[in-house]
């Protein structure tokens, strides 16, 4: 992790901050700070394919979850600090997500 990121990550862990993120860039507030709430910013473990097994580990830059009143999660929200334009960042996100269900069915199981 280089020193634009471990800045972004300190920066993030406000949780004013972090809302802003989002409310500024919409121009409205959508994400009140006070329902945020921690989740775990690193996805590692395995993943079985017919042939062979993979092992993952990887880390996001910020990502909190939305809770309503009702304590319910409601809404993931994720920050990734870009200095230049990366055109796979969707499928970067869309891979965090796999290994976040994957996990998630493993536990189940």
């Amino acid at each position: 992790m280089g020193r634009p990121d471990i800045t972004m990550n300190e920066c993030l862990q406000d949780a004013i901050r972090y809302a802003d993120c989002f409310n500024t860039a919409l121009g409205t507030t959508l994400v009140d700070p006070n329902t945020l709430i921690p989740i775990e910013r690193i996805e590692e473990g395995n993943v079985s394919f017919p042939r062979t097994m993979a092992h993952y580990k990887k880390e996001r830059d910020g990502i909190r979850g939305v809770r309503t009143e009702s304590n319910i999660l409601c809404a993931v929200v994720c920050v990734e600090n870009q200095n230049d334009i990366h055109y796979a960042q969707a499928a970067r996100h869309m891979i965090y997500d796999t290994f976040n269900y994957n996990r998630q069915l493993t536990d189940i199981r």
